[in-house]
């Protein structure tokens, strides 16, 4: 069932990315963005319409905790973190050792250059658009095995997203791996001292990254000639 989840998302992140985005690749970020957000409430309207409201969970075998000193961690959630690094590990030999990755990564810095030196850039983007989406799907599956599922989940998760994006700045694909450690840390540790402040430490994190290096911590600066 997993395996199917992906692959539909997979699917659904290529064709909103050759319907939605392909018309207005050459757009200004602030409009992608835009289409971005209006895009994800439409989605979550289409949602509800399709799905009922009520909160779901996975029927999983009940698993004892894994006791470290004073750490309990659950044997789900190690395995989320294993897979998590696998992945973030076959990700890389993508980027670095495939040709399909060195296109994206081309593209990533200078997309007018690599259209120039003729790269395929549509097909590069919807292989992104796949990828993307195929991950998508694994976040869901791995938070279905450790909590519920509602269809609200997304606009939770979506603050996240944004602390990360904000944290780590464009142009650093391994930057993101790292901002996002920064913030999920930082995160749980705020629960020790001020529990249910998650998503106030989150918006934190935002504007103190806005305010004092607004290209993120990765980020490069593009200076406009």
């Amino acid at each position: 069932a997993a395996v199917i989840a992906v692959l539909i998302t997979a699917t659904i992140g290529l064709a909103l990315g050759a319907l939605v985005f392909d018309p207005i690749l050459k757009q200004p970020p602030e409009v992608l963005m835009i289409v971005s957000v209006g895009l994800a409430f439409f989605l979550h309207g289409l949602g509800d319409a399709l799905v009922s409201p009520e909160a779901k969970s996975f029927s999983l075998p009940l698993a004892l905790n894994w006791r470290f000193g004073s750490v309990q961690v659950s044997p789900y959630s190690f395995g989320i973190l294993v897979a998590s690094l696998v992945i973030v590990y076959l990700l890389h030999l993508f980027l670095t050792r495939t040709r399909s990755g060195s296109t994206v990564r081309a593209i990533s810095n200078n997309r007018d250059l690599a259209e120039i030196r003729g790269i395929n850039v549509r097909r590069a983007t919807h292989q992104v658009w796949f990828i993307s989406g195929g991950l998508a799907g694994l976040a869901g599956v791995a938070i279905g095995m450790v909590g519920t599922l509602t269809n609200d989940l997304p606009f939770t998760e979506l603050l996240f997203i944004l602390s990360v994006a904000v944290l780590a700045g464009l142009g650093s694909i391994y930057g993101v791996v790292i901002a996002a450690f920064i913030v999920s840390v930082a995160m749980d540790i705020s629960t020790q001292w001020i529990p249910g402040w998650q998503t106030a430490v989150a918006f934190l994190i935002v504007m103190l990254v806005l305010t004092f290096r607004p290209q993120g911590l990765f980020g490069v600066v593009r200076r406009i000639a």
